[in-house]
C-alpha cells in the first residue's frame, strides 16, 4: 500500500509553536511529521488518512531518513490550469 503524507509544510520554529499551542488547546494528538532536517509535514488540522499511521513504538533513530526510504513528490502550483 502507498499512501501520501498531506499536510502544510512548516519550519522547525513553527511546529514548535504548534505543539505548545496544541496542548494548550486540549489535542490530544497533533501530528507533526518530520521529512529531513528542515521540513515538517503538519497533518494535524488538514490532513489525510495517512496522518493516523504516522506512529512507531522503537526509537526514531533506528529507521534511515526520509530521503532514503519515499520517493519526493513535487507540486506545482498556478493560477491557470495546466
Amino acid at each position: 500500500m502507498v499512501i501520501e503524507y498531506v499536510g502544510q509544510n512548516i519550519r522547525q520554529m513553527v511546529a514548535d509553536n504548534r505543539e505548545k499551542r496544541y496542548a494548550q488547546q486540549g489535542i490530544g494528538s497533533s501530528y507533526l511529521f518530520r521529512v529531513d532536517h528542515d521540513t515538517i509535514i503538519d497533518a494535524t488540522k488538514c490532513g489525510n488518512l495517512a496522518r493516523f499511521i504516522n506512529h512507531c513504538c522503537t526509537s526514531v533513530d533506528a529507521f534511515p531518513p526520509c530521503s532514503q526510504r519515499y520517493a519526493k513528490v513535487i507540486t506545482i502550483e498556478s493560477r491557470k490550469r495546466l
